[in-house]
């Protein structure tokens, strides 16, 4: 069975990481099954994105079977999240 992660990466000193922490709440309410969980521009899960994405937050990275698979950059509204994460075809 795969397992789905869904990881927000925001400044650690900023309110960046606050509105993370609420699009991530919102995707664990809507779909329990798949896993979440905020970071800081110091994990290290960011050296895998190309060099011209790396300090580009707020970021939103999904990984299959921890392994990177999609990112949505900016800060968006939920729609948007929302649409981006039924792009991915999780079943979750």
């Amino acid at each position: 069975m795969s397992t789905h992660k869904i990881v927000g990466f925001g400044f650690s000193d900023s309110t960046i990481l606050s509105y993370i922490k609420i699009q991530l709440d919102a995707i664990k309410n809507e779909h329990p099954a798949v896993e979440v969980e905020s970071a800081t521009e110091n994990d290290s899960r960011l050296d895998r994105l190309p060099v011209n994405r790396r300090n580009r937050l707020p970021v939103i990275i999904y990984y299959k079977n921890d392994v990177y698979a999609s990112h949505l950059l900016g800060k968006r509204d939920y729609q948007e999240v929302q649409g981006w994460f039924n792009t991915l075809g999780i079943n979750a």
